[in-house]
């Protein structure tokens, strides 16, 4: 009897040829799924960036009730008594919210009574504090600041009426980031428009730089990444209305569109 020939070059049963044909559909698979895939892991970024944007909107409106406003983008207090040298203290609006935010004790180890540069504050401030990050982005301390990819917006330090819902109150930025405890750049003078950390009126003179969200800088000294709102999410950026609610807008949103959006109307 003559039995069928089997190439010494078979795989349990397979040719070669077929192992290549596997392997080959295999690749083409993966190909094909691979967009899919980053597709779904961008999608998933963005949901947790606007779940921690809601969180936040939560603090803010909780500190509003307290306080009849939300805080202003950087507090200046000057303390004086017999006992101590005079001395001015600056805080965000992030540090200051700590305390709505926070859930792992970072508000208990930051002093208050001391600024943000102070080495009383020297370890705290490299704290990372989830909720002020986009998942998307990078979240390594920078010159020993914990970062931050949201900023207030426009004139959100006003009175905020959460009947308002078509003013922005904050947005993302992960360009020129100093993080959430830093509200401004050192030496002063490198602030353009201090404290330009923690807030971007959004829209920046013609003559000064191109306006939009995640625009490609075209002045000579990319004022775009101090005063454009910014992402990792590349198509667009997370936005928190003054209602609560959270919106993705894209990149090629009308500018009038977004300043109608940033600035309250004259009669508010």
């Amino acid at each position: 009897m003559v039995l069928p020939y089997k190439s010494k070059h078979s795989c349990a049963g397979f040719t070669l040829l077929e192992v290549l044909v596997v392997l080959v559909m295999a690749g083409l698979l993966v190909t094909l799924l691979l967009p899919s895939l980053s597709f779904m892991r961008g999608l998933s970024h963005r949901t947790a960036c606007s779940n921690n944007l809601r969180q936040l909107g939560i603090a803010l409106f909780s500190y509003q009730q307290r306080h009849r406003h939300i805080p202003h983008a950087s507090l200046v207090r000057i303390l004086s008594n017999p006992s101590q040298e005079k001395r001015s203290i600056e805080t965000t609006w992030m540090a200051i919210l700590l305390a709505d935010v926070d859930d792992r004790g970072i508000v208990n180890n930051y002093n208050f009574d001391w600024s943000f540069d102070d080495p009383a504050n020297g370890t705290v401030v490299g704290e990372r504090v989830g909720i002020y990050l986009c998942p998307a982005a990078d979240d390594e301390p920078i010159d020993g600041f914990g970062r931050s990819n949201l900023v207030l917006a426009g004139l959100a330090t006003a009175f905020v009426d959460q009947q308002q819902d078509h003013r922005i109150i904050v947005g993302e930025i992960v360009r020129n980031n100093l993080g959430w405890a830093r509200p401004r750049a050192t030496p002063v003078a490198d602030a353009p428009n201090l404290p330009y950390s923690v807030f971007r009126p959004g829209i920046t003179p013609s003559n000064t730089a191109t306006q939009g969200i995640n625009v490609t800088p075209t002045s000579p000294d990319r004022m775009e990444d101090f005063y454009q709102f910014s992402s990792a999410h590349l198509a667009g950026a997370n936005f928190l209305f003054a209602d609560g609610h959270v919106m993705h807008i894209a990149n090629s949103v009308d500018q009038g569109v977004l300043e109608a959006m940033l600035i309250p109307s004259k009669q508010n």
